[in-house]
């Protein structure tokens, strides 16, 4: 092990033990475009966490988990989400520091029309490489585009995360954006219950109205679940369910891909 691998994870064990607030750690690993800001804040609300983002990676690319940013919130609760695949070295560190991630997925064919309409804003991914020439493009070859350079990403993502639920790697809770939205104080109490945090419906009930009512801090779009399919083409759909279909032994039906 490199000696300053090997200092960091002592200096975590350190601040650890000396720290009241070291399994207060509500971890959300997701999808972009899954909700996770608006569960991430809600969580926060309801716990008095600080929203940290404790990754390596700008929030609009792909982010792993950094030890130190780790050890500088020893002493705080925090609630944090990273768009962060079950890479070896972030499955080490979620075991090291008994970190219990919730997974967030969401419905892929939604996701490639609400990205057409992000990446105009702010794009992620290998779409910031394109800068001006996205914009310049037909809203169908827009969603070619995001289905061809970023939903490989998204299927090993989940890919991924499969896995480490299916081999134990970590203990980790497993959710969608539609079963988030379609029942949130559920979802909420469910995530609580996972985390052990005690709290009641009443303030689950408040931190929902809170966080829906700044729309900074819920960041939603559109968030209709179904647009995808009425606004892909069929040869598209069939595109993006053939790119799943390599895997053979994984269920993609929690990101809407049935086979």
């Amino acid at each position: 092990m490199h000696p300053t691998k090997s200092l960091l994870k002592r200096l975590y064990a350190v601040t650890s033990a000396l720290s009241s607030h070291s399994d207060e750690r509500v971890f959300i690993a997701c999808f972009p475009k899954s909700g996770s800001t608006f569960l991430r804040n809600v969580m926060a609300e309801i716990t008095g966490y600080k929203t940290e983002e404790v990754c390596v990676g700008v929030k609009n690319d792909e982010q792993g988990i950094y030890l130190p940013a780790l050890i500088d919130q020893a002493f705080n609760g925090i609630s944090s989400r990273m768009h962060m695949k079950a890479k070896d070295q972030n499955i080490e560190i979620l075991q090291k520091c008994g970190i219990r991630p919730v997974v967030l997925v969401r419905n892929i064919f939604d996701i490639v029309v609400s990205l057409r309409d992000h990446c105009h804003r702010t794009p992620i991914f290998a779409m910031v490489q394109m800068k001006d020439a996205y914009a310049k493009l037909s809203p169908e070859k827009q969603l070619d585009a995001i289905i061809d350079m970023l939903v490989p990403w998204y299927i090993e993502f989940y890919a991924s995360w499969y896995r480490a639920r299916e081999s134990n790697a970590v203990d980790l809770y497993w959710t969608s954006y539609e079963e988030v939205m379609s029942d949130k104080p559920k979802a909420v109490r469910d995530i609580c219950g996972f985390y052990g945090i005690k709290t009641s419906d009443e303030e689950i009930d408040r931190a929902i109205k809170t966080i829906e009512g700044d729309r900074k801090r819920s960041n939603f779009n559109v968030g209709k679940t179904g647009r995808g399919k009425e606004n892909l083409t069929p040869e598209q759909i069939r595109k993006i369910t053939g790119m799943a279909g390599y895997f053979e032994d994984i269920d993609f039906s929690s990101m809407g891909v049935v086979r």
